[in-house]
């Protein structure tokens, strides 16, 4: 066998099996938005940091009335509720493994309570004395899944397309 014939079938070969090890790229789920007027409600700056703990806004923020009721954007296991220094915050967890976590957050439910799509699971509430808020009434939302935080807005189908500027 020609030796170019030889290295051709193990150069398939080996990016055939390349590909079979690769999971492939799941489209993103989409969820319900978890405040009714979601377009008009939110803010649009999620910022990643170039680094893990570098400033940023790893999320958006939802504008919302004090006491506002928010709803399970999917259905979830609470897998984290209670304090976080001066706030509260309340961290949801999907069936597929993505976290969303919402601050400031009042809720009656705790670690391993169920809450269904649509589900109220909390209200918007105010942090301890001495909490300094980043924005008035707003609720920050937060999606992360093992490998870092993710943008909120690509998970309600509203993640608008990047635009190339000169």
């Amino acid at each position: 066998m020609p030796q170019g014939v030889l290295m051709l079938k193990l150069l398939t070969t080996f990016l055939l099996l390349i590909q079979a090890m690769t999971e492939p790229l799941k489209p993103p789920e989409i969820w319900a938005t978890p405040i009714p007027d979601f377009d008009s409600q939110h803010s649009w700056d999620y910022y990643l940091p170039a680094t893990e703990y570098g400033a940023g806004h790893r999320g958006i923020d939802l504008f919302v009335s004090p006491g506002q009721e928010l709803r399970a954007p999917f259905d979830a296991v609470v897998s984290f509720s209670g304090k976080v220094v001066d706030r509260n915050l309340i961290t949801l967890r999907s069936l597929t493994g993505y976290k969303a976590s919402f601050e400031v957050v009042c809720t009656d439910l705790t670690e391993g309570d169920w809450v269904s799509e649509g589900q109220v699971f909390g209200q918007a509430c105010k942090g301890d004395t001495g909490y300094h808020e980043h924005c008035q009434n707003c609720v920050h939302f937060s999606v992360r899944s093992p490998y870092g935080y993710l943008n909120p807005l690509l998970f309600v189908g509203k993640l608008k397309p990047s635009q190339l500027v000169s």
